[in-house]
């Protein structure tokens, strides 16, 4: 019998995503469209995207307005804002 696929809590799976068997997105992730998700992924609040999916930035709640993207000099940030995502331009 084929695992089950576990779409966690707020997570979002975009258009044409293949989710295989047993497989898992955890809560409030984030998988860009066309991605492929072959494994368990672990890590929540997370932007994952390709083919094997890998996580690419972090995700956190914003505030509601396009300013709450944080800027950092060794990583990107990924914020989702009242149903829109904010990605900031380092």
């Amino acid at each position: 019998m084929a695992g089950s696929v576990v779409l966690g809590e707020y997570a979002v799976a975009m258009s044409g995503c293949m989710l295989l068997s047993g497989t898992q997105v955890p809560a409030r992730s984030i998988i860009a469209a066309g991605s492929v998700i072959s494994t368990k992924l672990t890590q929540e609040l997370t932007f994952y995207r390709g083919n094997p999916a890998e996580a690419v930035y972090p995700c956190r709640i914003g505030s509601g307005s396009s300013t709450a993207a944080t800027r950092s000099a060794s990583r990107r940030t990924v914020t989702v804002t009242g149903g829109a995502l904010v990605t900031d331009r380092t």
